[in-house]
């Protein structure tokens, strides 16, 4: 994510993530993810916290959106896609079955090593 724009960009980056994290395979699997907070350089930067948070929030509110949505096209409850987190509680990235790992850098500045070794440590 861009860490510079992350408040401008929150719901654009949740609605991707969302897709991301409740594809069925995805979560059966288990698959660790890497949250890069890009532009870490910049003074106007959020921390990969500030970050964590406003995805969060996003994300709550996408996950109350989608039930809703569901629930009001058919009457009934019709399973589309991995429900994201638990049921009757705020949305927490601690609640997903995956590894979620959030690191900052900056590509254009070089400043890659958290992917690096994020991928280093989920491949070995």
């Amino acid at each position: 994510v861009d860490s510079s724009e992350i408040r401008d960009h929150a719901r654009r980056d949740a609605e991707i993530l969302h897709d991301v994290l409740t594809h069925g395979s995805i979560m059966k699997e288990k698959i660790p993810l890497l949250i890069f907070c890009n532009k870490s350089d910049l003074i106007a930067s959020s921390s990969p916290d500030a970050v964590k948070t406003y995805l969060e929030r996003e994300l709550q509110l996408i996950r109350s959106s989608a039930v809703n949505a569901v629930e009001t096209a058919g009457g009934t409850k019709q399973k589309q896609r991995e429900f994201l987190g638990f049921e009757e509680e705020v949305f927490r990235f601690e609640h997903i079955p995956n590894r979620l790992t959030f690191a900052s850098g900056s590509v254009v500045k070089g400043n890659i090593d958290p992917v690096q070794k994020f991928v280093a440590e989920t491949t070995a």
